[in-house]
């Protein structure tokens, strides 16, 4: 569906309610509020499984050790293959039948037939 269909019939009060509603729903898109860095690191690493942590007080040695992991060891190797996972479910999700297309247009015809 194009912009300009979604659009057609959207006028004042109505327009600014749908945006406010667009506004909520690429928020709550973008994550919780006071999502911070140091959240989605600990994310990563503990729930995805696709990063690596390492201590505040970084040293050299640290940092080549954790590096030849990530790319010759097991543990390397698992965060890699799950990566592809999480890719694969993105596509997916966005692709024409996933889940995200499905809830757009979804929110498409809610917003068409509330102009009705």
């Amino acid at each position: 569906m194009l912009v300009k269909e979604l659009m057609e019939g959207v006028e004042g009060e109505k327009m600014r309610e749908k945006a406010m509603e667009w506004k909520r729903l690429a928020e709550e898109a973008a994550g919780p509020k006071g999502t911070s860095s140091i959240n989605l690191d600990k994310y990563s690493c503990n729930e995805w499984g696709v990063g690596m942590e390492i201590d505040n007080n970084v040293k050299r040695e640290e940092v080549e050790m954790l590096v030849k992991e990530l790319m010759e060891g097991g543990e390397g190797e698992k965060m890699r293959e799950k990566a592809m996972e999480w890719k694969r479910l993105a596509e997916e999700a966005a692709g024409p039948k996933g889940t995200s297309s499905i809830n757009l247009d979804k929110f498409i015809h809610e917003i068409i037939s509330s102009n009705n």
